[in-house]
């Protein structure tokens, strides 16, 4: 009896592990962490405010007329708001679920929020700013805005820094697709 209960459990073992199928096979050892993708997929939408960014402003120099301040500021209104906008959507999205998340949300941060303080100031300054002295303020200007413009390294800046989290971009559908065009005027 003992024999036939034995016999009769393992066949019914056999039996359910045969119906089961193939087992699932294990994750890919190079497959980013989906929480990862996730988080990454939200940066990826927080940073397309930046396609939006107006092109740099293309006046020869010398940049030294009223004119020239006109323009600088009436850029910078366009710019700073924009900037903002992409700083909330970075804050709301938040630091991320590992430490290279961490890490790429700091330097991403501590960047941005540079160049917003740098950009504020130099519209407050543009003002005081002599005329002959003007073009060192939109050099000023681009140093600042350049790392943030439509086309400019953005984000891939960052992920340079923190190559272990380029799969996680590759696989975010955020990522890889094309950032909304710049309205035209």
């Amino acid at each position: 009896m003992v024999r036939s209960l034995s016999t009769t459990l393992l066949g019914a073992v056999v039996l359910v592990v045969g119906c089961a199928g193939e087992p699932a096979p294990p994750p890919a050892a190079d497959a980013p962490d989906p929480a990862v993708v996730t988080w990454m997929g939200q940066l990826c939408t927080a940073t397309q405010h930046f396609a939006l960014m107006p092109g740099f402003l293309d006046i020869p120099h010398p940049r030294s007329s009223d004119a020239d301040r006109k323009r600088l500021f009436e850029w910078l209104d366009q710019v700073i708001p924009i900037m903002t906008k992409a700083n909330s959507a970075i804050q709301a999205v938040g630091p991320g679920p590992t430490e290279p998340t961490r890490a790429l949300y700091g330097d991403l941060n501590t960047s941005l929020a540079k160049s917003l303080t740098d950009l504020s100031a130099y519209s407050r300054e543009a003002v005081l700013f002599p005329g002959d002295q003007l073009d060192t303020l939109y050099t000023l200007v681009i140093v600042a805005a350049s790392p943030w413009e439509a086309g400019g390294p953005g984000l891939s800046a960052y992920l340079n820094k923190h190559p272990d989290l380029t799969a996680a971009h590759d696989h975010a559908p955020a990522c890889t697709r094309p950032p909304p065009s710049t309205p035209t005027r």
